[in-house]
């Protein structure tokens, strides 16, 4: 028994009086109490009004006193809430918080646990304080469950758990180095499981993790848990396990075990036009003209027409044959830069072809491939001075560097299949290795693009290439009556009428898929008579009929699952689907089975712990969507996106989903992070893509964004277009911050916009009108706390009194952008004060103070290396 009012906050929490526990009926005030409790001190009644009512002051301290009020009658020792003036808190004395106790053991331990060796045990009483600490956590989430009646308690709730479940972190990995140094390789492995909930990322985990299985010779979870992670660390954070797990898994692994690069691709047909090719006998010459003037290749064609499989047919009568690179596009990858070479280079490229590319071009190619620094300890992180275009002019060239290496042995063959889904930065590339070797000799290239989906850029990428005479266009028609006539003698092995012939013309296009699915469906003796006029075949106008007859083939649960994926895109993860459906591998494989049967979808590739599916053709998933209800379709959606890894990689696909449920403030972040990610690649027109389809959402939903966000999204993006110095966008960007701003009287959002218009003028040289704007922009600005914004705008000020030859004013402009930073450790300022001294210096030179303008040089350099 004690005296004492006991809080266990570690876990889901709960209150205990005497072994018993006290339940406080409401929620709120329930909340409040484990606040109070977590915090351990006295608290500002201003900051507890903040966090849990957002009405009027009036009210919210009505609806304080109020919650006080029930709390005392609902505990059993009524002087556990005190307050003092404007404090309010626990009264320390009478109660017993779990949380305290534990940062209690942890200070005891004092420094000694991160200080000694990790391959060196703790003292024992050391790590009897670590044992106990541990021991404290009921569950793996401190204040799991507490109800947030506002957003700002909710952010206040997230941030505090976190930096103690850091704390606990901490612990849990020493501990499992402790375990692990004494042979207690069981405990380790419990402590190091437990570690990664809270840091699944944290590599030195991982391995521990991974080598305390291999201790416990449990060696087939060792492999399995090796491959999860790898999938873990490519899709999420673009990166290989670390080296020395890598080594390890190699020690427990056979040769035969050891996975290769894709030898020949596998190329994206569907079983349709996966038969022993017919006919296009003329289109195969025209193609061989075309490759033996080493020019490249652009296959234009509609969706179904055979362009793929031509192509497959023409490279497989190649003799000597060539290495086949092939690079296929997705739809939902359209603003993910250089994704499709990523992924060709992933798929087809062995490790070891790697080591040979020096570490000058490697280094530059490591944003694309992060596994390339796991794999070399000579690539040297790369300066980003040269600015966007000389860093992804270097990304070209290196890609190009590469092919070179490879092409030394066996020419090789480079297939950008389903272009017009490229992102541009995978376009600029293209361009640029079309114009050199190797593919402007032995080794060439062949870009299949849909006709129906190429965009106006798109057609003007393509007029470009064939402009300069790197590449031939080459529109694939519609299959010949002849070779329609073969084709179905091929399949149906009778020779069918004339009146069959025109009908099946008539009915397809003359589609190639829609030919095939039409015969393979009346294949076999007494089908169809293929003589009679009056013969009617399985597709009329299109191909919809015929794919709901097949759909309506398969059962209820099988069509959920196909409906599901058919959300999730042309090709999906099963490791996706199985959680979207929430199914288990082992209900999930029948149904996978029974759509394959179907020809509705059809095995892809396995990588690396996850299996990927694709549907049959395009027109079937299409026809799908067009199916689901606007409802479901909702629904489904959800569950997709509490599916998907929330990560950077998966960012444009996510904000698709929530673009389509209607919560376009989730989308609206998701396209920021689409276009971070773009410019962190060089990806600028992707990113301005992805910025674009921001403000599209942002314009909905405006209301429910704070100013800050609009503020730093507007800023980025305002940021990168005046790199690329185009006025119009920067003064849409500037006349939007004013439109909000002043709707929502916000000194920040107008100041800022000002100062955007004043970049515009910059670009055109219209100086008198940019300074103008500078005045307004200071005046806003100086209304707000942002020193940041306040700084560029005195240095935009500065830079227009210069070009206006007021060169004293000016320099009056730079002091004042650096007396109001003077003080700031703030590293976004770094830039900022490395621009004024680099003016100052510049001015003071022009004033005859070399002296002067040395000491500002050199502090220009300092923040610059700062800002780094």
């Amino acid at each position: 028994m004690t005296d004492k009012l006991e809080f266990f906050l570690l876990g889901s929490p709960s209150v205990r009086w005497n072994g018993s526990s006290v339940h406080v009926q409401r929620r709120l005030a329930r909340s409040l109490l484990f606040y109070l409790a977590w915090q351990g001190a006295m608290v500002q009644r201003d900051t507890v009004l903040d966090l849990f009512w957002e009405n009027g002051i009036r009210a919210a301290r009505k609806r304080l006193t109020e919650t006080l009020s029930r709390l005392r009658a609902a505990l059993p020792v009524k002087d556990i809430i005190i307050r003092h003036e404007n404090l309010i808190g626990i009264n320390r004395e009478r109660v017993y918080i779990d949380r305290l106790h534990f940062e209690s053991l942890i200070n005891q331990a004092g420094p000694i646990p991160w200080t000694t060796p990790e391959d060196k045990p703790l003292p024992p009483e050391v790590h009897h304080l670590l044992l106990q600490a541990n021991a404290l956590w009921q569950d793996d989430f401190a204040l799991q469950g507490v109800f947030s009646p506002t957003p700002t308690f909710d952010h206040y709730l997230q941030k505090s758990t976190q930096q103690l479940h850091g704390v606990r972190f901490n612990v849990l990995t020493r501990l499992c180095h402790h375990a692990s140094v004494m042979a207690d390789f069981q405990a380790a492995l419990q402590f190091a499981q437990t570690a990664s909930i809270y840091e699944p990322y944290n590599l030195k985990n991982q391995f521990m993790l991974f080598w305390n299985l291999v201790k416990l010779g449990r060696i087939a979870d060792a492999k399995q848990y090796f491959a999860e992670t790898q999938v873990l660390l490519r899709d999420d954070l673009g990166i290989s396990p670390p080296p020395q797990m890598v080594k390890l898994y190699r020690e427990i692994q056979t040769l035969d075990d050891a996975p290769f690069p894709e030898a020949q691709p596998e190329w994206n047909i569907h079983p349709s036009m996966n038969i022993p090719f017919v006919g296009r006998e003329s289109d195969l010459r025209e193609i061989g003209q075309i490759m033996r003037s080493n020019q490249a290749l652009i296959l234009v064609g509609e969706s179904g027409q055979g362009k793929t499989r031509l192509l497959q047919e023409f490279l497989a009568r190649l003799t000597p044959q060539p290495r086949v690179l092939l690079a296929i596009c997705h739809p939902l990858e359209s603003t993910l830069p250089f994704h499709p070479l990523a992924e060709m280079l992933r798929r087809h490229v062995a490790p070891l072809e790697w080591l040979s590319l020096p570490p000058v071009w490697a280094r530059h190619i490591v944003g694309l491939l992060p596994e390339l620094a796991q794999m070399r300890d000579d690539i040297q992180p790369i300066s980003l001075f040269d600015g966007i275009e000389q860093a992804q002019a270097m990304i070209f060239e290196s890609i190009r560097q590469f092919f070179l290496l490879l092409a030394e042995q066996h020419p090789i063959f480079v297939v950008i299949d389903d272009a017009q889904w490229a992102d541009q930065a995978t376009l600029d590339a293209v361009g640029y290795l079309l114009a050199r070797e190797p593919f402007s000799k032995a080794s060439t290239m062949a870009i299949i693009v849909r006709q129906e989906d190429i965009s106006d850029a798109l057609q003007k990428r393509l007029n470009s290439f064939q402009e300069t005479k790197h590449a031939v266009v080459y529109h694939l028609d519609s299959l010949p009556r002849n070779d329609i006539r073969t084709l179905a003698y091929h399949l149906l092995q009778e020779k069918p009428s004339d009146a069959f012939i025109n009908r099946l013309l008539t009915d397809t296009g003359g589609n190639t898929f829609f030919i095939l699915e039409i015969l393979q469906a009346i294949m076999g003796p007494g089908k169809v008579d293929m003589h009679s006029p009056e013969t009617s075949l399985p597709l009329t106008k299109n191909s919809e009929n015929l794919i709901l007859t097949r759909i309506q083939k398969v059962s209820r649960e099988a069509r959920a699952v196909l409906d599901m994926a058919a959300l999730l895109g042309f090709e999906f993860s099963i490791l996706v689907l199985t959680k979207a459906c929430n199914k288990t591998p082992e209900t999930l494989s029948p149904l996978l089975s029974e759509l394959e049967n179907n020809l509705l979808i059809r095995f892809h590739e396995q990588q690396q712990g996850d299996v990927f599916y694709r549907f049959i053709h395009g027109k079937i998933r299409e026809t799908l969507v067009h199916q689901i209800s606007a409802q479901r379709a909702h629904i489904l959606r959800k569950s997709i996106i509490q599916a998907i890894d929330h990560n950077a990689q998966n960012a444009a696909l996510l904000a698709h989903h929530y673009s389509e449920i209607g919560d376009l403030v989730a989308a609206f972040r998701c396209w920021i992070k689409t276009a971070e990610r773009a410019r962190s690649l060089y990806g600028r027109e992707d990113a301005h893509q992805a910025y674009t389809m921001a403000e599209n959402a942002l314009k909905q939903v405006v209301a429910k964004l704070g100013d800050d966000e609009i503020y730093h999204f507007y800023t980025e993006w305002s940021d990168l277009t005046y790199e690329t110095g185009n006025t119009s966008l920067l003064q849409h960007i500037g006349h939007m911050l004013i439109q909000i701003g002043e709707a929502r009287n916000s000194a920040l959002l107008v100041g800022s916009g000002l100062d955007t218009l004043s970049d515009a003028c910059m670009t055109k040289d219209d100086f008198e009108t940019g300074l103008e704007y500078t005045n307004q922009a200071i005046a806003r600005l100086e209304e707000t706390g942002n020193c940041f914004e306040l700084v560029e705008t005195y240095n935009h000020q500065g830079t227009f009194l210069y070009m206006l030859n007021r060169p004293k004013a000016a320099l009056r402009s730079f002091q004042d952008a650096l007396a109001l930073s003077i003080d700031t450790s703030d590293a976004k300022i770094y830039k900022a004060r490395s621009n004024a001294h680099y003016h100052t210096a510049l001015l003071q030179v022009l004033f005859a103070k070399p002296t002067i303008g040395y000491e500002h040089g050199q502090k220009a350099l300092e923040f610059a290396e700062l800002e780094q």
